[in-house]
């Protein structure tokens, strides 16, 4: 999709352009970023921290994607720069998707196992 939209923005003639468009389309998700991760803490508020901290971790790992999409290699520049070999971008989300691991582990560790089995519908 992040191929088509930069076709889209050469044919038309403002990709060399596209600085003023990203930064605001960024700073945007941004918003909707922090203004979700308000709504959904909110509405989680009586959850455990493992699950507010997984649900914030969430909206964080998705709006990181998000950039990345529609940067058209603004972002990326950072992103895929190297350190020993591996990219930026590959260390944060995979480090998202571990946060979010460990908080259900110790999630499954708090509730103990009897309510374990029970979620299990055993």
């Amino acid at each position: 999709m992040t191929e088509m939209f930069r076709l889209a923005a050469m044919s038309s003639g403002w990709y060399s352009e596209r600085g003023p468009a990203q930064l605001n389309l960024i700073l945007a998700m941004l918003a909707g970023f922090v203004l979700s991760a308000i709504i959904g803490l909110y509405w989680a508020r009586n959850t455990s921290a493992p699950a507010a901290s997984s649900l914030a971790v969430s909206f964080l790992l998705i709006t990181f994607v998000l950039i990345r999409a529609v940067s058209l290699h603004a972002v990326d520049k950072i992103v895929f720069a190297r350190i020993e070999g591996v990219t930026l971008s590959s260390v944060s989300e995979a480090g998202g998707i571990v946060v979010i691991l460990v908080l259900i582990f110790l999630r499954r560790q708090q509730l103990g196992p009897s309510q374990n089995q029970s979620h299990r519908g055993g």
